[in-house]
């Protein structure tokens, strides 16, 4: 019970001893020990007593909200030791720009080249998987951060353009990349896979110590988990993209496991005057994707630095304590990339 997901909407969440109790009317849904939970997702309309936002905090239960829609509201985390030493190298590490440089490339050319290896995996070589070759090696080149992220935004461009080719169930299609909010199937399932992605790797990041608003990829802005951000890049097509096809292409999800929100009040209360409205899931579709994507982060692949077979979740542990190592120059990142 690592991870958990509430999405039961109108549910209420109360604290009874050192558990949680979860309320529908006048069901009691589950219990939930806080003892072995690492993550609680409070998805959609869900209320949390004070007494429960208290146990959770005690027992330092990384609480992640996010509306119906998947989008990230904000979250409940417990006090954080001082890291002072191993911050200090970060910010060191990062305002120096070769060193910045040279992550920021590693850290592109990994997510380009899983990009390649998902398309490829589905599809014989085409002028898209030749191009995210080139985009790659030249990424290994670059002059600049600037020209740097240049090649990822492309590669993004056209990685996207090819993915509804990857789609294989005729009831789904996919064109473009959209979000704030999504407005098609695919896009809700590749906007809520990224999201819990990112919190995941929050969740690390902030129990290893190092300081989640400086990275080097993305810019450090108020609220904006920037380091975070740098390293979900290379598992995008790794855990989440692969995952939203599975679902999509084994049928696991249906056509009408989604809904058009015309009049979702949840979405229409913080977004007024919007004319585009989101796709939502259908009660049961969210729990069936989210499932799948715990399977994901706990199934196992070969990690080369350990000669060995570890979870995905492990893998992101691993290489955030590689980046720790080289922010003190015990060693060099170097993004994940396997054999799908």
């Amino acid at each position: 019970m690592s991870y958990v997901y509430i999405t039961e909407q109108g549910a209420i969440v109360k604290k009874s001893g050192n558990r949680l109790r979860v309320i529908l009317g006048s069901e009691t849904l589950r219990w939930i020990s806080v003892t072995s939970v690492k993550q609680l997702v409070i998805m959609g309309n869900v209320q949390l007593t004070s007494q429960a936002v208290h146990l959770c905090l005690r027992f330092s239960v990384d609480t992640i909200f996010l509306n119906y829609a998947g989008k990230y509201i904000g979250r409940l985390l417990g006090p954080i030791p001082a890291y002072s030493k191993l911050r200090w190298a970060q910010y060191k590490f990062f305002h120096d720009e070769i060193n910045t440089l040279e992550f920021v490339k590693k850290v592109i050319k990994g997510k380009i080249i899983n990009q390649r290896r998902l398309l490829l995996k589905r599809t014989k070589p085409t002028t898209a998987t030749t191009e995210l070759r080139r985009l790659a090696q030249k990424t290994e080149k670059a002059g600049s951060i600037d020209i740097a992220r240049g090649y990822e935004g492309r590669s993004a461009a056209i990685f996207f353009g090819a993915f509804g080719g990857l789609i294989t169930n005729s009831d789904f299609s996919f064109e473009t990349r959209n979000r704030q909010p999504p407005r098609d199937p695919v896009n809700i399932l590749l906007s809520l896979g990224y999201t819990i992605l990112l919190a995941r790797v929050e969740s690390i990041v902030h129990q290893t110590g190092l300081d989640i608003a400086l990275g080097g990829l993305h810019f450090p802005e108020n609220g904006k988990p920037a380091l975070p951000l740098d390293l979900v890049e290379e598992f995008r097509p790794l855990i989440v993209d692969s995952t939203v096809l599975k679902c999509i292409n084994l049928k696991i999800l249906k056509k009408d496991d989604f809904v058009d929100a015309k009049s979702a009040i949840d979405y229409l209360k913080n977004n007024h005057g919007d004319i585009i409205r989101p796709v939502l899931f259908q009660k049961s579709a969210m729990s069936k994707f989210l499932t799948q994507l715990d399977a994901k982060f706990n199934s196992k692949v070969f990690y080369p630095p350990f000669a060995a077979k570890l979870s995905y979740k492990d893998v992101v542990l691993q290489q955030t304590r590689l980046l720790i190592r080289n922010l003190n120059n015990e060693d060099k990142y170097m993004a994940f990339t396997p054999n799908f």
